[in-house]
């Protein structure tokens, strides 16, 4: 039996990362294939709940907190289901994930002035290389001050940020433009693939945006 692909979805807040999930896996379900879905940060087990709670503030402000420390309560999730992304990829089975490594080399390495960056990547790479890595990366690509609007006039509601609108990466526009510029750092050094979901600075459909990432998908599964 050959080894299940991961696939990630990527993208700022606001990009249609959920949305996009639940119509891949339900398109490639359809088809036969046995597809398992994962969304990180895991808000209901023990570590997502810490990084619930840092993106609440109860750590700080996210510009006072070394970004590697950010960066291992994030791993500190990912490694929670290093087991069973493995166990389900030896089964053949692909997964979906909603963000995965790939968030916290673009997030962290945005809170990081430029001198340092490339060492905070090659750290992030280094603590990572122990988890399944990807067979596809796909960036949902929206610009910040779109995603910026869609938010602004958004009444989502979201457990862990316990009644506030915002947490403090989605509230903070300067950031979303500054991990915007590290996306497109990524596409470009590590071919992960750019999926444009504007046109003319309006979202494009969601069966459009489907498409497009379909078709991607079919080229490796």
């Amino acid at each position: 039996m050959s080894r299940g692909k991961l696939i990630v979805l990527e993208g700022g807040d606001a990009s249609g990362k959920s949305t996009q999930l639940k119509l891949l896996v339900s398109k490639l379900e359809s088809e036969g294939k046995e597809v398992v879905n994962m969304h990180f940060p895991k808000h209901d087990i023990s570590f997502g709940k810490v990084v619930d709670a840092y993106l609440r503030g109860e750590y700080g402000d996210k510009n006072s907190i070394p970004p590697e420390f950010v960066a291992m309560l994030y791993m500190s999730d990912f490694y929670e289901s290093k087991d069973e992304m493995n166990k389900l990829l030896d089964e053949g089975k692909t997964i979906v994930l909603s963000r995965f490594f790939t968030s916290t080399l673009t997030y962290q390495t945005a809170l990081t002035n430029i001198n340092e960056k490339d060492s905070l990547r090659s750290w992030i790479f280094d603590c990572c290389k122990r988890l399944p890595q990807p067979d596809l990366v796909l960036v949902l690509y929206v610009p910040a001050i779109v995603a910026k609007n869609y938010l602004d006039n958004s009444n989502r509601v979201e457990n862990y940020k316990q009644g506030a609108k915002k947490d403090q990466h989605e509230s903070d526009f300067e950031f979303q433009k500054n991990y915007m510029s590290e996306f497109d750092f990524a596409i470009n050094k590590f071919g992960w693939v750019k999926i444009d979901c504007v046109s003319s600075d309006k979202l494009k459909s969601i069966e459009e945006v489907h498409s497009l990432v379909l078709s991607e998908v079919k080229k490796i599964i």
